[in-house]
């Protein structure tokens, strides 16, 4: 347009990336989506003949132009070069074209001798070409093409041109096994933007040495730019057999990993060089989707150093974090998110069952169930260890996890957290700890918004059934649900330090002798019930606080379902929310359908079985899957084969189930303490798993 040429996307606020080409310079000018992931690639300029592309007017103009004449303009008979006329500077032809994850954005101009030059750009990015800069682009004059036909020509060739083109940014495909032996092979010779499809089978090439002074010998030691895909999680088993490491990324970025069983990864490595799947050093930045990481001797997937990670749609089941911290996955330094992922049964020999971070890391976890998983003897974190970071943890759901020590479902230290719409069930401290549900250790900034904390406990003298707090100022608990939550002295229990503002939330029914809240610290409560709890329904001086059955669903043991009956005194309606804004009071709505979030939650190829806490006092909720309906029956054992309780005896529909044992046999006479064993049989299968009971 008047001699320059414009073409945009978006309008900036829709979170799509703008590109504005001009007759000299393409410049970035809006918002990626994913602001500071996208990298621009320059393709090599080229010069081609002009008959190979189409001249700017015939490609940009839809007028009707006289017979004999190029975009409008009188032909004229050919002469020599030295009595042609000096053109005026013109446009050349520009386009954006997008492909899947990218847009390329061209611009050919016209030199005076009718040949021609451009330069191409892909997904240009803020980080690399700012407002205003951008790779420049030398003008030169054009000339018109000298006859009709061969422009007809040239659409032709430019539309094989184009699909060359397109195809060479789409990438090629490498198949392994049919035309590679390994997949280092196929990784080895694929270029940025391939994929390699591995065929399904057991693939155990552990020779392969991964660099950068780490001896663990590897499969595959990924290249920046490839996929790795399998042809399903079920049938695509990368397995390395206790020899060494499955799969290692080292400074790698724009690299997928999907559809695949990763397991038998060894324990070793160097220090922070650790895990079935190793993520390491600036730049990398990794996608792992699909994918069933189980049954691996270190870490399921280590992070240390890795600015961007995404972990979606995964299962990570009995990792065993031999070395580390976190079983299931470990950061240090790291930005991971964590979506629609089941963590079930890691362990760890420190701290963080599930997950565990260190050192400045930002996770955001979402959309995922963690549960009864575990941490070492005096460790803190049954599922979460969170120290040193900015975490958030939002619509997910952390259950059944014992910590020997501090925080059971929750340990965080000097963290930043945001925890909404979560749901903490079943999980314990160690005797004489802290925080059944969470422990927090000088957090400056917590938000606690939407949850419900239930059936959470601290025992002996241990310190806040649901939640504990120490020199964490600056706390926020907000339209929560404490429910049946049980230790000696509180369900929130506040240490010096601490401010909480407690708001809009239920404390009932705690158990073992444990009252609502008790306080050290600076603890208020505005717009709160708290309800037939064992030790006393007290809050502090605050507002329009009250004392009311909130009427919860189902109160039954272990049934989870603490949303609120028609009638209830904390639904919209009530004299009691009218006071407090006409909003609901508690983490949960009424007894509406209960959405299940969980895409990941397949069921296993196998019966499961896990039992927690472990060590147990005495008594333990043992959680468990059937892949199918069938007859199964849950026994405890003793050291010696002997039967001493039937837990479970009976048919069972497909899917997750749980039962609690009271510590006791079929006498109803306690159990001493010692090694036992819960043993699961089912569609002609058997799981035995151990469990310690201590007094």
């Amino acid at each position: 347009k008047d001699g320059s040429i414009l073409n945009s996307m978006s309008s900036g606020g829709d979170g799509v990336q703008r590109v504005t080409l001009s007759p000299d310079t393409v410049t970035y000018a809006g918002v990626a989506q994913s602001p500071g992931r996208r990298r621009v690639h320059a393709i090599a300029p080229f010069r081609a003949p002009p008959e190979r592309l189409v001249p700017p007017a015939m490609a940009c103009s839809s007028r009707k132009r006289p017979r004999g004449s190029v975009g409008g303009a009188p032909a004229r008979r050919r002469g020599s070069r030295s009595t042609r006329k000096a053109r005026p500077r013109r446009p050349g032809m520009s386009f954006v074209r997008g492909f899947a994850g990218h847009t390329e954005a061209c611009l050919f101009d016209w030199d005076g001798d009718g040949a021609a030059s451009g330069l191409c750009y892909r997904d240009v990015s803020p980080a690399m070409a700012g407002p205003g800069e951008g790779p420049k682009m030398k003008r030169h004059d054009l000339r018109d093409t000298e006859a009709i036909g061969m422009m007809f020509r040239a659409v032709l060739l430019v539309s094989l041109v184009l699909g060359w083109q397109a195809s060479s940014a789409l990438g090629a495909t490498r198949y392994v096994p049919q035309q590679y032996p390994t997949i280092q092979a196929a990784v080895d010779a694929a270029a940025a933007g391939d994929i390699v499809q591995v065929a399904a089978g057991t693939y155990s090439d552990v020779t392969h040495p991964c660099g950068h002074n780490d001896p663990t010998l590897s499969i595959v030691v990924m290249k920046s730019g490839i996929t790795l895909r399998g042809a399903s999680w079920e049938g695509t088993i990368l397995d390395a057999r206790g020899l060494g490491r499955v799969i290692t990324c080292y400074g790698t970025s724009d690299v997928v990993i999907e559809k695949l069983t990763v397991t038998g990864a060894a324990p070793g490595g160097p220090p922070f060089a650790k895990g079935s799947i190793l993520c390491k050093d600036a730049g990398t930045s990794v996608t792992i989707r699909n994918c069933n990481i189980t049954e691996n001797q270190s870490n399921g997937v280590f992070c240390a150093w890795a600015p961007i990670v995404n972990i979606e749609h995964c299962r990570l089941w009995r990792n065993e974090g031999t070395e580390a911290m976190g079983g299931g996955v470990f950061l240090i330094g790291s930005g991971v998110q964590i979506s629609d992922c089941h963590f079930l049964g890691n362990e760890s020999v420190a701290d963080g069952g599930a997950i565990a971070t260190m050192g400045a890391c930002s996770p955001v976890i979402t959309d995922c169930l963690i549960e009864a998983n575990y941490a070492a003897q005096g460790r803190d974190g049954g599922g979460l260890f969170l120290t040193s970071s900015s975490a958030t943890v939002v619509n997910t759901t952390i259950q059944y996890h014992s910590a020997p020590a501090d925080g059971g479902g929750i340990y965080a230290g000097d963290c930043a957290l945001t925890l909404r719409n979560c749901r903490l069930y079943g999980n314990s401290c160690g005797n004489d700890d802290r925080g059944g549900g969470m422990a927090l250790y000088f957090c400056p900034n917590v938000l606690i918004e939407d949850c419900t904390f239930a059936e959470n406990g601290a025992t002996g003298t241990s310190k806040g059934g649901a939640v504990y707090a120490y020199a964490s100022a600056g706390m926020m608990i907000r339209q929560t649900t404490f429910a049946k939550n049980y230790g000696p002295v509180a369900t929130v229990y506040v240490d010096e330090g601490s401010g909480v503002t407690l708001e809009k939330s239920i404390i009932a029914h705690t158990l073992y002798g444990g009252q609502a809240v008790f306080s050290n610290g600076d603890l208020s409560a505005s717009c709160c019930d708290s309800y037939g709890n064992e030790g006393g329904d007290a809050l502090p001086a605050g507002s329009n606080n009250f004392s009311v059955d909130p009427l919860f669903c189902n109160t039954g043991w272990m049934d989870f379902d603490y949303r609120l009956q028609v009638g209830s005194p904390c639904l919209p309606g009530s004299p009691y929310t009218q006071a407090c804004g006409n909003v609901r009071i508690g983490g949960e709505d009424d007894c509406g359908p209960t959405d299940v979030p969980f895409s990941a939650m397949d069921l296993p190829l196998r019966p499961t079985l896990l039992g927690a806490p472990n060590p147990c006092g005495g008594e333990a909720t043992f959680v468990y899957e059937l892949p199918e309906a069938a007859e199964a029956r849950l026994l405890i054992v003793d050291a010696a084969g002997r039967c001493i309780r039937t837990i479970q005896d009976g048919n069972l529909s497909a899917g997750r189930h749980a039962a609690r044992w009271d510590g006791k046999d079929t006498e109803g006479r306690p159990v001493p303490g010692g090694v036992y064993f819960s043993k699961l049989i089912a569609s002609g299968q058997q799981v035995t798993r151990g469990i310690v009971v201590v007094h």
